[in-house]
């Protein structure tokens, strides 16, 4: 596989593809996926959609072995005041495992603050995290972040 690390939105479909001689078997993983159908005269190719950061490895018979790390940042992907006058915000990339809180500043000088629970990343690499805390009338912008 070519770059050893890459960085792409959440959902953007990469092609995975390798060269490789004498392989009988090729395995990709995660899913443990058989990559011999993916491959014609040792070149092969395969189309991946990650939503968050994800190591692939490409494992074949003999010396055939190699990683490609998809990088998929954390990023804002939405954000509306819902149905309670609270701001939702989306965000993808999350690292399935990994906790993630909101914060908020009035004022990017000011330090940000926690609002709303932790959210643990899950498989699916997004989040919708709610400020329960903002007071719309009151305050006139809001800056978020999530970390």
């Amino acid at each position: 596989m070519a770059d050893k690390e890459t960085v792409f939105q959440a959902g953007t479909p990469v092609t995975l593809s390798w060269e490789v001689q004498d392989a009988t078997s090729l395995t990709l993983d995660p899913g443990n996926i058989d990559m011999m159908s993916f491959t014609t005269d040792g070149i092969g190719s395969y189309l991946v959609t990650p939503n968050m950061t994800t190591t692939y490895t490409l494992t074949g018979n003999g010396p055939v072995t190699d990683t490609l790390t998809v990088n998929v940042p954390l990023s804002i992907t939405e954000l509306f005041v819902n149905e309670l006058f609270q701001v939702e915000v989306t965000a993808s990339g999350l690292v399935e495992g990994t906790d993630y809180r909101l914060y908020r500043s009035p004022d990017l000088l000011i330090d940000f603050f926690a609002v709303g629970p932790i959210i643990t990343g899950d498989a699916s690499g997004t989040a919708t995290f709610t400020d329960p805390t903002i007071d719309l009338e009151a305050d006139d912008k809001s800056f978020y972040r999530i970390k």
